[in-house]
């Protein structure tokens, strides 16, 4: 790879449909870029009968439809952590969302890592759902990250902070974490701002809206950075209140979609007991609770099987999620095409990818994006 030797590689590409940031608070040094691109990128995975990752196609084993209409492929790469970025390194790679640089390089970065973000809501979480799910991420950073993974944090309380660079620097990670613990004071050397602790949470549950403004501000960030992210979302649910949820989550999907961000939802409130902390004197209280639990979770599950990603609810033990977020992640082609419909009326377009010629193979991949709007 090339400028290994660089301890810090700051890049942006142009690749990509477009950068929006949406109206949401969003603090960071970075400036809303804007970056205009007819192409479309989507990531799939291809396995054999046995699940095993098949690599060496090319662009002769793929036909991608959109809208029912076959689309011209213009590129096909690789993406494996295997071939890439396994071995120790002497120098940690960081990549910057706020400056831009040498895009051939980022690409050969994007394709030998999996690129992780650890994105907190608390504007739904208590302080101890903070706590487990930060000292969880803690864990990881320690037990099971490799060289490989490229990891960045983000918070949303009342505005999206991105409180460090894409790196493989586990001290500059767990530093920033640490910060994040209710109660903790303390910046990492690489935190962008330091958190306002002012949101008033409650019974766990935000204004679903403005989180989805979010995580849509944050897929479009990270749209800069070519290859597939893997968002894991620490939330206490997002109960489905207002007449304008099913637009933001429209919109925070087809972002995602746009920029092949996969949403892996994390509920922060572990193993949920009803009738736990709020006592049940009737039958239909118990049904009430199971009502509104099951509410604050429809939202999570179309986040992420709207983005190719996956929920996890009623875990004590949150280390199963990482392990799943790092094999999702591993070993999937990026497929580059030119759509015949260049019409920026944010409509939804529906995708379907074919494999050819390749015997017993199975393909998973992203089943549509929302085309930007002018």
């Amino acid at each position: 790879m090339k400028n290994r030797s660089q301890t810090r590689v700051v890049l942006i590409t142009a690749f990509i449909l477009a950068v929006v940031l949406p109206a949401v608070g969003f603090s960071s040094s970075q400036q809303t870029v804007r970056v205009e691109s007819s192409f479309v990128q989507v990531d799939a995975m291809v396995t054999d009968k046995n699940g095993n990752r098949i690599r060496g196609l090319k662009s002769e084993n793929f036909q991608v439809i959109e809208d029912n209409k076959s689309q011209k492929i213009t590129a096909v790469d690789y993406c494996d952590v295997h071939e890439h970025g396994t071995d120790d390194v002497a120098n940690p790679v960081s990549i910057s969302l706020n400056e831009a640089n040498d895009a051939d390089t980022l690409r050969q970065i994007g394709a030998g890592h999996r690129l992780i973000v650890f994105f907190f809501d608390r504007s739904t979480m208590r302080p101890e759902d903070i706590s487990r799910s930060v000292n969880a991420a803690r864990a990881f950073v320690k037990d099971q990250m490799t060289p490989a993974d490229l990891i960045t944090i983000a918070v949303y309380g009342t505005q999206l902070e991105v409180k460090a660079d894409l790196t493989n620097n586990r001290e500059t990670i767990d530093q920033t974490l640490e910060s994040l613990i209710p109660g903790k004071s303390s910046k990492s050397k690489n935190a962008k701002n330091s958190m306002d602790d002012s949101v008033s949470v409650q019974n766990g549950i935000s204004n679903v809206e403005t989180s989805l403004d979010a995580a849509k501000s944050l897929a479009d960030l990270l749209g800069q950075i070519p290859g597939r992210k893997s968002v894991m979302h620490f939330t206490n649910g997002l109960l489905q209140r207002g007449i304008g949820n099913d637009a933001a989550l429209n919109a925070a999907t087809g972002a995602a979609n746009r920029n092949n961000v996969s949403f892996f939802e994390v509920d922060a409130r572990a193993l949920v007991t009803i009738c736990g902390e709020t006592p049940c004197g009737s039958a239909a209280a118990v049904m009430r609770q199971q009502a509104e639990l099951a509410d604050s979770r429809t939202t999570l599950f179309t986040l992420a099987k709207d983005t190719n990603g996956e929920v996890f609810t009623d875990l004590n033990d949150f280390r199963p999620i990482f392990k799943t977020v790092m094999e999702e992640s591993t070993g999937y082609y990026l497929l580059t095409y030119d759509p015949t419909n260049k019409k920026k009326d944010g409509t939804y377009r529906a995708v379907e990818i074919k494999l050819a010629n390749v015997a017993g193979g199975r393909i998973v991949f992203r089943r549509g994006y929302y085309a930007p709007r002018n």
